[in-house]
């Protein structure tokens, strides 16, 4: 299953709020540039990158590289 993306939910969020609302001429968001990546732990053995759904720690960086 893919997940959608947040600018796109928010994109599509704000099409519906102007569709729905004629009173609203445009709509405005900003979003910080925050990513957050699984931090490995299998120094300490514990599962935490395999599988993705088992992520419970992440370092939150700016650019994923």
């Amino acid at each position: 299953m893919l997940t959608p993306v947040v600018q796109a939910t928010l994109y599509k969020t704000a099409q519906q709020i102007i569709a729905e609302n004629p009173t609203v001429a445009s709509i405005t968001y900003r979003l910080p540039n925050k990513h957050y990546i699984p931090v490995n732990l299998d120094f300490f053995k514990l599962p935490n990158v395999s599988p993705p759904e088992v992520a419970e720690v992440f370092a939150p960086v700016e650019a994923p590289r």
